[in-house]
This record gives C-alpha cells, structure tokens and sequence, in this order.
C-alpha cells in the first residue's frame, strides 16, 4: 500500500473527505498526505512502479503530475512500449485536442470510434473512457488511464495502469473501429 499511496502523489488526486483509523496511518504515513493533499513538490515529475496482484498478474503503473508538461500517451507509454498506440480518451475537455501523432516510427492514433460487439458504436465525443492499447503485433498492453489527449491534459496530474493479457488487448483492439490519421498520412491498416 505505501508504494501504491506515493504513486498517487503524483496524480494530484482531489480528497474531499476521509476517515482514516490512526491505527492505518501508523502503519502507512503516505496515506496521510494522500487525504491532507499533499503532493509530490520536487522533481522527477513522473514515476513508473511495476506491480502484481495476488495471483501474480503484473502491472506497470505511470503517474506524472502536472509539472512534467507532456503528453502521457506519445512521451511516455509508447516510448516505453516501443510501439504505437491506439488512443481512446474524451474528446470534449476544454482545452484543445492534441492530434494523432506519428513522429520517431511511433504512431499514437486517437481513436474516433469504437464499436462494441458489433453494434453498439461510440464516438470519442460520447465516450468518457481513456485507454490504450499497443499496436505493434506482438505486444498485448492495455491501458486504462485518467488523462485525455488534450493540451489542458499535459498540466495536470494523472496517470495509466497496464497490463499485459492477450485476451483483454484483443478486445479493446478489436473495438477500434476509426481512427484519425496523422498528417499527410494514409488512413492506417488494421491487421489482426
């Protein structure tokens, strides 16, 4: 719990209430500041934490706070991948949408439309969820984060949680039925 609760100090998460038994506190102090907001001061700005869950499935979690300035998504989590993403993140915030972005051989595409089971079709407009997935074909990462693909979005805190599971990659990958192409850019293949 103590390197989950120092994670989230980079998030900037907004306690607005709580109710910690001093017995909890004493054994974790990180959880403290989380609940008094206090938040990561310094540098790094950014921190990356490999996790695993009792029945050993392994994580990487990303948290930046909004001091670190970049997009999490191109400057970031593909780097670390080492392969483009597909990009699913509200598209309505109030500041201005950043564009697909195929730069170094990474392609991160925002996605426009996702279609579930078949039918039931979403656009990023009407769809507040935000999360990635690897398109390089044989990485299966999916990530589920809190941080649009927005300018106003590279200021504040926030963050991403992956894991790698075929099964789960397929299905959000599969789900992606648009995309908006980079500048000067042919629309791109999907290959299953």
């Amino acid at each position: 719990m103590l390197t989950i609760c120092q994670q989230l100090k980079y998030n900037h998460p907004g306690v607005y209430d709580s109710n910690l038994p001093s017995k909890l506190v004493g054994k974790t102090p990180s959880i403290k500041h989380l609940v008094n907001n206090i938040h990561v001061t310094s540098p790094p700005w950014n921190r990356r934490l490999n996790l695993q869950s009792k029945s050993e499935q392994k994580f990487v979690s990303f948290n930046k706070a909004g001091e670190w300035k970049k997009d999490l998504y191109k400057d970031w989590l593909a780097p670390y991948f080492k392969s483009g993403l597909y990009c699913e993140t509200w598209q309505r915030g109030r500041g201005k949408n950043l564009s697909s972005s195929c730069v170094n051989g990474l392609k991160v595409y925002n996605v426009k439309e996702v279609t579930l089971i078949g039918k039931y079709k979403f656009t990023n407009t009407k769809d507040h969820s935000k999360w990635a997935v690897t398109t390089k074909h044989d990485l299966k990462w999916i990530c589920i984060g809190d941080i649009n693909r927005q300018t106003t979005q590279m200021f504040r805190g926030g963050g991403a949680v992956c894991l790698e599971n075929r099964d789960v990659h397929q299905a959000f990958f599969d789900a992606v039925t648009d995309k908006q192409k980079c500048k000067n850019e042919k629309p791109p293949r999907i290959d299953l």
